[in-house]
């Protein structure tokens, strides 16, 4: 599991009209915003470089949702 309190870059595919996500102080943030765009296409990129594929997003927001609880956005 890529480390959850490492900063990350969250961009939506295709680009939507104004907001399209951005840079968060950790995966955790960056995962919840995504929880709360369920019809955008979330892509996110770590610190160490690896690319976070839809799929895996949805798995890890899965995950943290059933040992936290909704994850609430917060945003940096």
């Amino acid at each position: 599991m890529p480390n959850l309190d490492a900063p990350a870059r969250l961009v939506f595919w295709p680009e939507c009209q104004g907001e399209q996500g951005g840079d968060y102080d950790t995966l955790r943030q960056a995962l919840a915003e995504a929880a709360q765009r369920p019809t955008e296409t979330p892509w996110i990129v770590t610190l160490s470089g690896k690319i976070l594929r839809p799929r895996e997003i949805s798995e890890l927001i899965s995950t943290l949702q059933g040992a936290e609880g909704d994850p609430a956005p917060s945003r940096h």
